[in-house]
């Protein structure tokens, strides 16, 4: 947990010298969503979403990010377009601890077994 305070202490000084790094706004989502700070990593994943574009291992770690703030629609549609956009790791995604909240629907489960 200490790591992670570090990293929500840094990314803000960081992203105030880089605005439009996408991976850094995603990264900076991650560990506020570990630290309980909801609103906060739902701006920064919204706003590294938006300037992410159509990279699909980015679309699949937002996808990621969302699932632990339980954004499950949100996730969802992040997953279809990651395969959409050509993720290929259907096998990490079948196991993902991050996607346990929605391995079940229907939907994930048509995208995992290529449907």
């Amino acid at each position: 947990m200490d790591i992670t305070r570090r990293m929500v202490e840094f990314f803000p000084r960081y992203l105030a010298r880089v605005p439009d790094d996408a991976r850094a706004h995603l990264l900076f989502a991650g560990y506020l969503a570990e630290l309980g700070q909801r609103e906060q990593a739902l701006l920064e994943a919204d706003t590294g979403l938006a300037l992410g574009g159509n990279d699909a291992v980015m679309l699949y770690n937002f996808c990621c990010v969302y699932c632990l703030l339980g954004e499950t629609e949100k996730a969802i549609e992040l997953l279809a377009q990651a395969f959409a956009a050509g993720y290929g790791n259907s096998q990490w995604a079948r196991v993902d601890p991050d996607l346990d909240v929605i391995r079940g629907d229907p939907r994930v489960v048509a995208l995992l077994e290529g449907r």
